[in-house]
């Protein structure tokens, strides 16, 4: 015998639960297996959120959810790959949502990457910069490289590139990344996918079997 629930985990009990918590935890000690190895959605599902999952990590599960559900609706080939941004941007202190928006703006959520120099140079690994970064000229062997390289960067963690990143809010880091004199408004585009993104519901059917 079966019972179906459908929770929506946008809704008034949970979010502010988890939109409150303040508890810290180390990126560097965090893995993508984890989530789905003790899945907290499943653990709220089942009404277990005592002490056997933390407050940071719902949160980790909902944006990341929250960026897939986006992705999967506009059919993007980087559904899927939420948690890695997730992860990423947790360690350098990257709000995920500019980075989903960027790769959603510069190559369709993946859709379109660096065509004309994949062709030009033969190289498959331009297929993973989702971010047009260094104008298509830079290569990554995975997504995972590409979001730590675009956190990384963002936040001013590369001297490198420090100065035009480091000690900026959302607004200038997304001037730097792509100046006004060539798009005028991208950084107001860049927010209002931004904002569609982190509001995007998301409602979960659990199938529980019941003795």
């Amino acid at each position: 015998m079966y019972k179906t629930f459908t929770h929506s985990l946008f809704g008034a009990v949970i979010m502010p639960t988890i939109l409150a918590s303040t508890i810290s935890i180390n990126p560097a000690s965090i893995s993508p297996g984890t989530a789905q190895n003790n899945n907290p959605i499943e653990l709220i599902l089942n009404g277990n959120i005592d002490e056997q999952v933390d407050q940071a990590q719902i949160d980790r599960e909902l944006k990341a959810k929250k960026i897939d559900t986006y992705y999967t609706k506009k059919k993007m080939k980087l559904a899927g790959h939420g948690m890695e941004m997730v992860i990423a941007s947790e360690k350098y202190g990257l709000d995920p949502y500019i980075m989903a928006a960027i790769a959603t703006k510069e190559t369709g959520g993946g859709n379109v990457t660096c065509p004309v120099t994949m062709k030009k140079t033969g190289n498959i690994d331009y297929k993973h910069n989702v971010f047009g970064w260094g104008s298509c000229t830079i290569t990554f062997k995975s997504y995972v490289e590409a979001f730590d390289t675009i956190a990384k960067n963002l936040t001013g963690n590369n001297p490198k590139t420090a100065k035009h990143y480091a000690g900026k809010n959302t607004i200038s880091i997304l001037e730097s990344y792509n100046p006004r004199s060539i798009v005028h408004d991208y950084p107001e585009q860049i927010i209002a996918i931004m904002k569609t993104i982190e509001n995007t519901p998301i409602t979960l059917e659990k199938v529980l079997a019941m003795n």
